[in-house]
């Protein structure tokens, strides 16, 4: 099903007395109900942003100052916010990590919705891909343009042809699956992998999963059920990647509850925060893997 909104445009200016007002124009938008969950995360990540303690994001706060969509009817709570800030900020910091130690290398950001990485991040590859589906990235770019080393694609994930527009194979590769993973299937991620493997030399692949067990409590309480969206994929170890082929390498499992930046937040959130999610259950129930993907012939054994 296809949803309309408005967004607020730039025009120009014009003068009233000696004051310069910015001309802004309303325009339709519009949306599949699946890809209307990209509103959840764009609005938690300019939530913390406005705080200034997880995440700093002021294109996410434009953004939602300039659509016209009520945010309060997907009844996010403030620990959604804090999550979505801290996966984003996480995130973050694992691209410019990459970048300082590959600065020629190329970045490929899967299911980019309207986020705003490619600003945030102090490093930059020498070419960015932001990647979602056409009417996503029909509203993203009245947000973002294009230049020399930016480029946006218009595809599906699991349309593979979309990797053909990918010119170059042999530099570092940095892949980046924020919020995605979760609404693929098992083969829809086996066959990622291999095609990722099969086109770049050298790759590393970032993405935030849902355990099992958090696959089967979303069926009954998550906020993109009323969106039309479905929870289908979750990973309890990294051994089960592994199995996908010779040449991926587990590097790392990264946990929200870990992360120094929640100690900034002060006060009743803090504790609450920690007294709910710190434990090993909880803990487990969504992490972030980095996974190495090398040709078969020049694996690096674990």
């Amino acid at each position: 099903m296809l949803r309309r909104y408005k967004i607020f445009s730039f025009l120009g200016w014009s003068q009233k007395g000696k004051v310069m007002e910015r001309l802004m124009v309303m325009e339709k938008i519009t949306l599949t109900a699946e890809n209307e969950t990209l509103f959840i995360p764009l609005y938690s990540k300019a939530e913390m942003s406005r705080e200034g303690k997880i995440l700093s994001d002021k294109k996410a706060e434009e953004i939602v100052k300039n659509i016209d969509y009520d945010f309060s009817k997907n009844k996010i709570s403030r620990y959604v916010n804090i999550y979505m800030g801290l996966r984003a900020a996480i995130i973050d910091d694992y691209v410019n990590q990459f970048l300082q130690s590959n600065p020629r290398s190329i970045v490929l950001h899967l299911g980019c919705g309207l986020d705003s990485r490619i600003e945030r991040v102090v490093e930059k590859p020498i070419l960015w891909y932001d990647l979602d589906m056409p009417d996503v990235i029909k509203v993203r770019k009245k947000f973002y343009a294009e230049s020399e080393n930016y480029r946006m694609i218009s595809a599906s994930v699991t349309d593979l042809h979309w990797l053909n527009t990918i010119t170059r194979s042999d530099l570092p590769t940095l892949i980046i699956a924020e919020g995605l993973t979760m609404y693929l299937t098992e083969e829809e991620m086996k066959e990622l992998f291999l095609a990722f493997q099969k086109k770049f030399d050298r790759a590393v692949f970032i993405f935030d999963a849902y355990s099992l067990l958090s696959v089967k409590i979303s069926q009954y309480k998550n906020p993109v059920n009323k969106m039309g969206a479905t929870i289908r994929w979750g990973l309890d170890s990294p051994q089960e990647i592994k199995k996908y082929a010779d040449g991926i390498t587990h590097l790392e499992t990264k946990y929200f509850t870990n992360d120094k930046r929640i100690e900034r937040l002060g006060g009743f959130t803090k504790s609450m925060f920690k007294l709910i999610y710190s434990n090993n259950f909880m803990k487990n129930l969504y992490r972030i893997y980095i996974f190495q993907i090398n040709k078969p012939n020049t694996i690096d054994k674990e």
